[in-house]
Parts: C-alpha cells; sequence; structure tokens
C-alpha cells in the first residue's frame, strides 16, 4: 500500500462503540483491543512475505495497539518512543533502544491522528539510523487534516474512520472525550495496563 489510504470496515461495530462518551476505561480498552487485532491483520496482509518490518509504537495510544501487533508481527523489530507536545513542536522524552538498519516496512503505531505532528516526530527519531522501502502509519482513527498531511508526505495510512473533524490539534469526536493516553492510564475501573513486553515476551529497554 504504498503511500495509499486503507479505511477498515468497522463490521462489528467497535469503533462506532468506542466513540459513545461515558464507557468505562477497561471496557474501552478491550474493544480498541479487539480493532488493533483487525488493523495488525490488516497491516500484515498488506505486506509481502519474509519482509524486514520496524514497528515503531508510540507511547502513550500505541501501547493499546502494541499486544495485537506483537503477535501478528512477531518475526518483526519493534522499538517505542514517549513523545510529548511543547509548544506547537512535539519532543522525544523516552525511548527503548531503536534496531537501525534497512526495512522493508516501517509501521508507526497510534491510536489517533489528529495533525500528523506525532508521526512525524517519529519519524524524525528514527531518520538517522533507518531507511524505510515503504513507510505504513496505522491508526484507529485520524482526522482528515493529519491523513492529508501523512499522504502528501509519502507515507501509507490505514485504519477505522480516516476522515474525521480536528479542532485545536483534537479529533472529534475520539474515545468517548478521552484522548488515547487517558484510555491507557488507570482510571480506578480497573487495573492499568501493564508494561508493555516485547514480542519475545522481554520489558524493553531505554
Amino acid at each position: 500500500m504504498r503511500a495509499g489510504v486503507v479505511e477498515l470496515p468497522d463490521s462489528e461495530g467497535l469503533y462506532a462503540a468506542i466513540t459513545v462518551a461515558d464507557v468505562p476505561k477497561a471496557l474501552l480498552r478491550k474493544r480498541i483491543g479487539r480493532l488493533g487485532r483487525g488493523l495488525a491483520r490488516a497491516v500484515r496482509d498488506a505486506g509481502r512475505p519474509g519482509e524486514r518490518v520496524l514497528c515503531v509504537v508510540v507511547l502513550r495510544g500505541g501501547a493499546l495497539l502494541y499486544p495485537a501487533f506483537a503477535d501478528e508481527f512477531g518475526d518483526a523489530a519493534f522499538c517505542m518512543l514517549g513523545l510529548r507536545r511543547v509548544g506547537g513542536d512535539v519532543v522525544t522524552e523516552y525511548r527503548t533502544e531503536i534496531p537501525g538498519g534497512a526495512y522493508d516496512r516501517v509501521v508507526y503505531l497510534d491510536c489517533v491522528a489528529a495533525t500528523g505532528r506525532t508521526i512525524f516526530a517519529a519519524r524524525r527519531a528514527i531518520a538517522p539510523i533507518c531507511h524505510a522501502a515503504e513507510e505504513v502509519v496505522a491508526v484507529v482513527c485520524a482526522a482528515t487534516t493529519a491523513t492529508r498531511a501523512l499522504r502528501a508526505a509519502e507515507l501509507g495510512v490505514i485504519g477505522f474512520s480516516l476522515h474525521e473533524a480536528e479542532t485545536s490539534g483534537v479529533v472529534a469526536p475520539d474515545f468517548g472525550r478521552l484522548d488515547a493516553g487517558e484510555v491507557f492510564a488507570d482510571g480506578g475501573d480497573g487495573a492499568a495496563a501493564g508494561p508493555a513486553m516485547d514480542a519475545a515476551g522481554r520489558r524493553p529497554h531505554g
């Protein structure tokens, strides 16, 4: 899917269900996890057998998709980037070791893309040591603003709803008035999501 835009069908109504207000966070995480499995399968199916893949997990939202991609892409390399907005910029606060080299595909994982700035920051973070023949952004949803910006930069975009509205850098409807980071965090309705594990069952280092 070179620089393409692929909107996946919401056949089970899961995406519609996570945009409803006041859904408990534990249930949101469960539904996003199921969407993540469908997303991971679709990204895998769009590739080629034997390709070398790097999955870049953008924290915190991308951590909700990580388990599904770790299962589907057990033979891929993974790294995690903690990014934070500072004014109009996005800075890297945390990273695991980035496996350098040449890849057939680099897949950026995040739940929501509002403007594309976070993905572009992740791209800049790995650029010095990674070369990608193809780059794909895998999200649950994105604003039209982000989809157009990513497409113009020759990144493919795949997700369940890629033409949402965006106001002041926030996607509407988002996840029932919560952003992906808030869904990932513990809200008192269940245990917080634990530290992500890599595909071999190891905790990421960094």
